[in-house]
């Protein structure tokens, strides 16, 4: 069954507020600045499914977060839990059960944020889900192959100061 319209989301990031002149400015180090027309609800959605594929081709922007593996601090936990259970005292276990708490604490508060946030949000973005691509792209926006803004067109037949139109332009010949 095809796809006729891409589901609008409920809430967006402030970033991507469609107004009629907006286009989405995607520029990086190494190709030409791309301009992505997201004048509408359903082209800001398109517009950010579409950079977010463009991002995944190439490979090393997500990368990072196709790795498997455990955090640092996961594996220091696993760890602490392997000591634990061969700990010599009592007192000892006691001792590390208390690293282990605190540990898990850190763990707790960072679940919201940072890498273990992105890779949750990359699982869920490779699923097309779009609240996760919006998600993905405001958080990790400005690195230096994620560089984009919304910029608004301007019509350069009303005058910045008052709004009304321009006078035709008279050019010399040759000129």
């Amino acid at each position: 069954m095809a796809k006729t319209e891409a589901p609008l989301l409920k809430k967006w990031p402030k970033a991507f507020v469609a107004a009629p002149g907006s286009v989405l400015l995607y520029d990086n180090r190494k190709d030409a600045p791309i301009l992505i027309d997201v004048s509408t609800r359903q082209k800001m959605e398109a517009g950010a499914q579409w950079l977010f594929r463009h991002l995944q081709s190439d490979g090393q922007v997500y990368g990072g977060l196709e790795q498997a593996g455990p955090e640092p601090i996961e594996q220091a936990m696993t760890e602490l839990r392997q000591a634990i259970s061969m700990a010599a005292s009592k007192t000892v276990a006691m001792t590390l059960q208390t690293g282990l708490a605190e540990l898990q604490v850190k763990f707790d508060k960072q679940a919201g944020v940072g890498r273990p946030r992105e890779r949750r949000l990359y699982a869920k973005a490779k699923e097309n889900d779009l609240q996760a691509i919006a998600e993905l792209l405001y958080l990790r926006r400005g690195r230096e192959d994620e560089n984009w803004s919304i910029v608004s067109l301007v019509d350069p037949t009303v005058a910045p100061e008052d709004g009304a139109p321009l006078s035709t332009l008279e050019v010399a010949p040759g000129e």
